[in-house]
């Protein structure tokens, strides 16, 4: 029997199915009519409706007369009744193998084994098996009911596996176990090969184990042209992939929507690709407890990529090694509440990719606890769009890029490739590790087009000291390639630190655009370096303040930074021609330290030496400066400091792009 992926195309249909009356997201325990199943085989003994059939515990399966009141097992409309059931399939058979549809009422402890099997490169092996719709429930066991469910030795292995529909857990049930087992092709715990699965409650465990020869191995895997969504809506899920080529945790040709109270553990297997959660042409979409982490990615795991027929997996569009905590490969992530850990692991080899979060039209984070972090890699990054914007609303965000190593190599705590980074509200910091190799980077927040601040609270910074390696090439702490830095909000506080770059180190630049004070607290410097050093670096930098305010400004000679994260601002003087009333251009570049202060226009006087009344020594938190009785402008709107290390302007002329 062949199993063959089908290749991934970018379908709307998550919208389709809204309009339907979202067929797919709950089940009942009553399959549909159209493709009800008329037979079961359990084990070698096949059942007709209103047959019944015992077994013992070495799995034996015995059938009985339709009177037959010893009985554990019965089918009847559709629906197999297991009542502390244990079935052991012979060699080349399914434990339990429906020819439709087919509802599974486990009541009791249950476990269903199918055999090894080993006939031909099609041969396969699954606890259970159907060709159309597989629902598990328990409608009459108020302790819910347990199930385990695994497949035999063979080509292909799944512990509960659908070829032609849903695999759908209800809400009813106590515990699922499905597991494949060590298999050629393919091995996945739960699997849909055209439908959806979805779970609804209970607690749900599912493995793949290691694919020996081209394959992908998965926990849970949905594909299919019009269909291969999952959808997890209840209960508390687990989900391990193996080690294969393709080997994933959580994996979807379309659609993720995880949406509960339980926890969600999403860890993939050792291989050329390996994510905790993916999916190929649609969006994930979050609102859970997750902790999803990819294994370590290398060329030599399983074989190569060559295969065609697998059961299970993805294909990836490159020939990189990937280790992805959560991956959107051709979709976007959104995560809109709940505690969310991802993390990608080591993928050294092969021009490799290590991301916490990873999307290829754009990552919005709405709300929740969000923690990313890339491993060492090629490229690495903590949370990473590379076709769209990184959106921030709220929530408390941490991202980090892992150490970044050979030429054009690049590090970066949040990064969009070709879009713009957005953060309107909410905690975030941000680091880029350090960086080596020729024309390496690493940034603390980087975006080909703009970045705009316009709320919460900023941490940016790229790796400060060398850690394993020589310094980055160029180290940034806010950095926009062909669009403006925009910081505006009263309430905004921000904090950029460019690290110790061997060609240069910037606090924050746009490259071939303006740096925009509108508001804010900011502080930006530069770090030690061979090259040149600024706290601010644009074609322009405008102090643009809101109508009614205006800003100040100050200089100061140095900065240091203590065991603790202390910085303290040496020297500050004020800056002459502040305020600034109106929009007002600075120039390319700005420092070597520079505060502004935005506040009533009735509360500072123009043309003073100092027009904040500031002391000489600005000392703060990072992100928080001092806020003594030095500074008696009431109300004072906004603080801003800008902080730079001494030092000429960055030239990024020879930058590289994160990802090419």
């Amino acid at each position: 029997m062949g199993r063959i992926l089908k290749k991934r195309s970018v379908m709307i249909l998550l919208a389709l199915m809204l309009i339907m009356g979202l067929a797919p997201m709950t089940a009942s325990a009553e399959p549909g009519t159209e493709n009800k199943a008329t037979s079961v085989t359990v084990s070698d003994v096949t059942l007709n409706d209103g047959d019944r059939a015992t077994t013992d515990k070495a799995g034996t399966v015995t059938k009985r007369g339709p009177g037959e009141e010893n009985y554990n097992v019965m089918f009847s409309d559709g629906i197999l009744y297991l009542r502390n059931a244990t079935i052991v399939a012979s060699s080349g058979n399914h434990g339990i193998n429906a020819n439709g549809d087919i509802t599974i009422d486990i009541s009791g402890t249950n476990s269903v084994t199918g055999g090894s099997n080993s006939q031909g490169a099609e041969e396969a092996s699954d606890g259970i098996f159907a060709k159309g719709d597989i629902i598990i429930t328990s409608t009459s066991d108020s302790n819910g009911g347990s199930l385990t469910a695994a497949g035999g030795a063979a080509t292909y292995s799944g512990g509960i596996y659908s070829s032609g529909g849903d695999v759908t857990i209800n809400g009813d049930v106590e515990k699922i176990i499905a597991k494949g087992e060590k298999a050629a092709f393919g091995s996945v715990g739960i699997g849909a090969e055209a439908g959806n699965v979805i779970i609804n409650g209970g607690t749900v465990e599912a493995t793949g184990d290691e694919a020996t020869t081209n394959g992908a191995s998965n926990g849970i895997w949905a594909a299919g042209d019009e269909a291969g969504e999952i959808y997890i809506n209840g209960g508390s899920v687990t989900a391990n992939g193996g080690k294969a080529v393709n080997g994933d945790g959580i994996c979807a040709e379309n659609h993720i929507r995880i949406n509960t109270t339980g926890n969600v553990k999403a860890n993939g297997g050792e291989g050329k690709h390996s994510n905790g959660i993916c999916s190929g042409s649609g969006d994930i979409s979050i609102n859970a407890n997750i902790e999803a982490k990819a294994g370590k990615a290398n060329t030599d795991s399983s074989g190569t990529e060559s295969q065609t027929v697998r059961k299970g997996g993805h294909i990836v569009g490159t020939d990189n090694n990937s280790s992805v905590g959560i991956s959107a490969e051709g979709g976007a992530v959104s995560v809109n509440g709940g505690t969310v850990v991802a993390n990608g692991s080591e993928a050294l080899d092969n021009n490799g990719v290590s991301d916490g979060i990873r999307a290829a039209e754009g990552i919005t984070i709405k709300d929740g606890a969000v923690s990313a972090a890339g491993d060492k890699a090629k490229y690495s990054g903590g949370i990473f769009s590379e076709a769209g914007d990184v959106i921030i609303e709220g929530g408390k965000v941490s991202s980090s890029g892992g150490h970044a190593s050979g030429e054009n190599s690049g590090s970066v705590g949040i990064g969009s490739d070709t879009g713009s980074v957005n953060i309107s509200g909410g905690s975030v910091e941000t680091e880029g590790c350090c960086a080596d190799g020729t024309d390496s980077v690493s940034d603390g927040i980087r975006a080909y087009e703009d970045i705009i601040i316009s709320g919460g609270s900023v941490f940016a910074e790229s790796q400060r000291y060398t850690v394993e390696a020589d310094p980055s090439g160029y180290s940034g702490g806010i950095f926009s390639e062909a669009g403006d830095v925009i910081i505006s909000g009263d309430s905004t506080d921000v904090t950029a630190l460019g690290g110790e770059g061997s060609d240069g180190s910037v606090g924050i630049s746009a490259m071939n655009g303006n740096a925009i004070i509108k508001g804010g607290v900011v502080l930006a410097f530069g770090a030690k370096s061979d090259g040149e050093t600024y706290g601010i670096n644009a074609s322009n930098v405008i102090a643009s303040p809101a109508q009614g305010k205006m800003i100040a400004a100050e200089t100061g000679s140095d900065i240091e930074i203590d065991s603790t994260g202390t910085i303290s601002v040496i020297g500050a003087a004020a800056i002459e021609g502040s305020p600034f009333k109106t929009e007002t251009s600075m120039g390319k570049s700005f420092g070597p330290i520079f505060h502004s202060y935005t506040a009533d226009v009735t509360d500072v006087t123009p043309g003073t030496d100092d027009p904040a009344g500031k002391d000489d020594t600005t000392k703060g938190k990072a992100g928080t400066p001092g806020t003594g009785d030095d500074f008696n402008a009431a109300p004072m709107i906004a603080l801003m400091a800008l902080a730079a290390a001494a030092g000429g302007i960055v030239v990024y002329g020879t930058r590289k792009k994160h990802r090419a």
